[in-house]
């Protein structure tokens, strides 16, 4: 549109100058002028008129493309929560595990080496490592240091910790109450979906509230929705989770569900409507 101005503009330069060559008689040049000025003033004005609509459509249409994206992801979000909340359309990162929903018997994820030791759900792999490497990017160091067990490794964990419980004085019902609030059942381990992992700084190794405290876990807790994963056991939700707050275990759940789980403030029980 401006180059369009620009050349009526020019193209009148040059009739006024022509036309002033041809004439004689000064008040002739002068009318010529003035008609040629009014003119060019006319074009141009047709011509702002015509970019300030167009401004103001595109301006308006840009409004309507903004709000019509606002409200899809508002959908999106809805819809995602509503079909992972009915367990038959419930998909496979969104698998809930805890003591009212055990693991299926027999299930086995098919597993990715994060290192020499330590296993996940292949599905999961690529989204840890970005996230790993990004943290170590911004200059934080973490590392997992557990992840995937089976159901058998998860067995011994929970026998080795009633035992210490039992040492203590505890009888056998005790210890199994206190061991589970910190150690899923057998079965009821998330550990054994390949979904979740625990991740602790390398500057403390403790699986403990101090962990949380550290400058590599606070990156990890306020990035981690980023790559899909959330910190499954949360400080002041164990009413929700059943388990105590855990600053280290951290679980895949995809990035939508991730960035509603964070906006919204809530557990995984809670984002499904489910009980623990």
């Amino acid at each position: 549109m401006k180059k369009q101005t620009k050349e009526k503009w020019c193209r009148l330069e040059l009739l006024v100058r022509y036309r002033i060559r041809k004439m004689q008689h000064p008040g002739r040049v002068f009318a010529v002028s003035c008609v040629s000025i009014l003119v060019a003033g006319f074009l141009g004005g047709v011509a702002l008129g015509r970019h300030v609509e167009w401004r103001k459509a595109e301006e308006t249409m840009q409004k309507e493309t903004d709000r019509y994206e606002s409200l899809q992801k508002e959908y999106d979000v809805v819809k995602e929560q509503t079909e992972a909340q009915d367990k038959d359309t419930r998909p496979w990162y969104l698998m809930l595990v805890n003591q009212s929903h055990p693991m299926e018997e027999g299930y086995v994820p098919e597993l990715a080496n994060i290192d020499a030791s330590h296993q996940v759900d292949k599905r999961v792999l690529e989204p840890l490592q970005q996230m790993l490497k990004a943290a170590s990017d911004e200059g934080y160091g973490l590392y997992v240091c557990s992840a995937y067990r089976s159901v058998d490794r998860q067995k011994e964990l929970f026998n080795e910790s009633m035992v210490g419980y039992v040492n203590q004085g505890m009888n056998y019902y005790e210890a199994a109450i206190e061991t589970a609030k910190s150690i899923a059942w057998p079965g009821e381990s998330e550990h054994a979906t390949g979904l979740a992992m625990d991740i602790v700084s390398t500057e403390y190794a403790g699986l403990d509230e101090k962990q949380g405290e550290t400058d590599d876990q606070k990156w990890l807790m306020e990035h981690c929705y980023e790559y899909g994963f959330i910190l499954r056991y949360p400080q002041d939700k164990s009413d929700d989770t059943g388990i105590i707050y855990e600053p280290w275990h951290y679980r895949y759940v995809g990035t939508e569900a991730a960035l509603a789980i964070r906006d919204q403030g809530v557990t995984l029980e809670e984002y499904l409507n489910e009980e623990y």
